[in-house]
């Protein structure tokens, strides 16, 4: 978006700044801008009287803006959150690898880390 307004601007400049028919020049960019932004627009401006609203149809200047966004704190819950008393796990087929009487509990200050390679099945 700021490309086509740069162009924009340095072809009102050119035009603006020529010595013959700077007018005609000026109009003639904003009519080309005009067209260019009807074609991506697939609309054309017209007013009722059939003339072409080109200044309304000019390349704008993106300005960047911030969004804020603000979340509640969450309120404790109550411990634990996840517990698991002598639990078993195996892959079918394998019998290289397996998990057997795991006690496990997770609370709100928990820090849980599940490490392995990849197609390790974590």
């Amino acid at each position: 978006v700021n490309k086509a307004y740069d162009k924009f601007e340095k072809q009102l400049k050119a035009a603006k700044t020529s010595t013959s028919n700077a007018k005609q020049k000026a109009d003639k960019v904003r009519e080309t801008a005009a067209k260019t932004a009807a074609k991506k627009n697939r609309a054309a401006a017209v007013d009722d009287a059939g003339a072409s609203t080109a200044n309304t149809n000019q390349p704008q200047k993106w300005s960047d803006y911030t969004v804020e966004f603000h979340f509640p704190e969450p309120s404790e819950l109550p411990p634990p959150l996840i517990q698991m008393i002598d639990v078993d796990f195996k892959y079918p087929g394998r019998d290289d690898f397996g998990l057997q009487g795991v006690n496990i509990g997770m609370d709100m200050g928990s820090r849980v880390a599940i490490v392995g390679p990849n197609g390790a099945g974590k």
